[in-house]
């Protein structure tokens, strides 16, 4: 199974990331991760999440231009 990381260029909220998530897990095989970000002390500027971590299945090449899709849609580039 592929797997594909994203790490945005700026601080998302965790309610994106957790939209994003469960935009992506919409589509068929699509599994996605959210790695917690390991701050000492909370801070509202920075994201509680690292990034994402994509894992698709390989019999569905169609499946990544439909990730790039939606990525696109919340500004991130992969």
């Amino acid at each position: 199974m592929p797997t594909q990381i994203i790490t945005p260029n700026f601080p998302l909220s965790l309610a994106v990331y957790r939209e994003i998530q469960a935009h992506l897990q919409q589509l068929p095989g699509i599994m996605v991760q959210l790695t917690p970000a390991k701050h000492q002390q909370f801070d509202y500027d920075d994201s509680q999440v690292v990034n994402l971590n994509i894992v698709y299945p390989e019999n569905m090449p169609n499946l990544t231009q439909q990730t790039q899709m939606i990525l696109q849609h919340y500004g991130i580039t992969g």
